[in-house]
């Protein structure tokens, strides 16, 4: 799929909101919630602790040979991702936007990330770090990029 074709995915993701990616063939397109799990993305790094909480919300609803899609949500401020290390690039879709702060597990180096809401970015496999909401409400769609 070219970039025109992602593009096209991804506007439907953020178009459709979060309900759309909860619909499934075996249930005829009806709504039917997956259950939403705390999880943590990619691999665990080396570096973190293992009982560290992680407070963030994910759901993944398409998890096939192409791609990975989970939805992130950060209820409150605090919320936080656990450390984890990326498994494939990807491509962050933002919900709501919002501010968070991102600490890397390899060098402890910090760096705030201002999301805006519809506007997409990229990360690359490898980045190894713990991502925490600095404000309530924060909800974004990430799509990893398999082959």
């Amino acid at each position: 799929m070219g970039l025109a074709g992602w593009r096209d995915v991804l506007q439907q993701i953020v178009m459709c909101g979060l309900q759309c990616a909860h619909h499934t063939a075996a249930n005829g397109g009806n709504f039917e919630p997956n259950p939403t799990t705390s999880a943590r993305l990619g691999s665990p790094s080396p570096h973190e602790d293992e009982n560290a909480m992680a407070d963030a919300r994910s759901e993944t609803t398409i998890d096939d040979e192409r791609v990975r899609v989970t939805t992130w949500s950060f209820e409150k401020a605090g919320d936080s991702t656990g450390a984890h290390v990326h498994e494939y690039d990807y491509v962050l879709v933002p919900v709501t936007g919002g501010t968070l702060t991102a600490v890397s597990t390899t060098d402890g180096s910090a760096r705030t990330i201002t999301q805006v809401a519809g506007s997409p970015y990229t990360g690359q496999a490898g980045l190894a770090h713990t991502v925490t909401a600095d404000a309530d409400g924060i909800v974004f769609v990430e799509v990893e990029l398999k082959n």
